[in-house]
């Protein structure tokens, strides 16, 4: 069961609501002393999950299904495997502490809906996002549509780390200029050495810029540059 994307957390006393978790959705199948981990695209994964199903498999009870995500152990050692409470009050005031807590967002549930496969409105998910200050190092073209993308890097005292890539969203005269920017910048080879990307356009590293994108560790996701600026 797959939750709609939504804008806001929905209002009103017939929704409950979670945190959500940045990890892996997988299904766990209990059938008498047998358990399997299916990822959201069916595959087996119960290799990978092994201290996962060993505990599932420890449960009461002769066969479940039950549905959540794996995320990484804390710096306590704490099980992955656990239950999240429904957390009381509206969707707006949920949303907003976790926004406070610096979290990935909420799942807001419709009391009374049955579980079914599938995208369901029934299930909204609410993503926080943020806004970093990255360096410009490349541009590609999209594979699918064909637009340009940034390519980008967090700076720190050891040096450029590659981020990930991001869409541009440049308005007024900085969208016109963006071309003339790049061309001056333009190197022959990537400035983190590691870097491969066939068919990428290099830049020395003194363009900033400021993007927004989902809250959550790892690579950029569903990120935009908003604006230009020099180092």
């Amino acid at each position: 069961m797959l939750p709609s994307l939504a804008l806001e957390p929905p209002k009103g006393e017939y929704w409950i609501h979670e945190i959500k978790f940045d990890g892996y959705r997988t299904v766990l199948v209990v059938e008498n002393s047998s358990v399997q981990a299916f990822t959201r695209n069916r595959l087996d994964w119960s290799d990978r999950y092994r201290p996962i199903v060993e505990a599932a498999g420890k449960l009461r009870g002769k066969s479940a299904v039950i549905d959540g995500k794996i995320v990484v152990l804390d710096d306590t050692g704490r099980s992955r495997l656990q239950f999240s409470e429904a957390i009381a009050g509206s969707g707006p005031d949920v949303f907003a502490s976790a926004e406070r807590m610096g979290l990935e967002g909420i799942v807001s549930k419709r009391l009374g809906s049955h579980y079914r496969s599938g995208r369901v409105d029934t299930w909204r998910k609410v993503k926080c996002w943020t806004e970093s200050t990255l360096v410009l190092i490349g541009t590609e073209l999209d594979k699918r549509s064909g637009a340009l993308v940034a390519l980008l890097a967090r700076q720190s005292k050891e040096g450029l780390s590659y981020a990930g890539g991001a869409f541009f969203a440049l308005k007024g005269p900085q969208r016109g200029s963006l071309r003339e920017r790049l061309a001056r910048l333009t190197i022959d080879r990537a400035p983190i050495s590691a870097l491969r990307k066939r068919g990428a356009l290099w830049l020395k590293p003194e363009l900033v810029v400021g993007v927004r994108h989902l809250r959550g560790a790892g690579a950029l996701r569903h990120a935009t540059v908003q604006d230009l600026r020099d180092a």
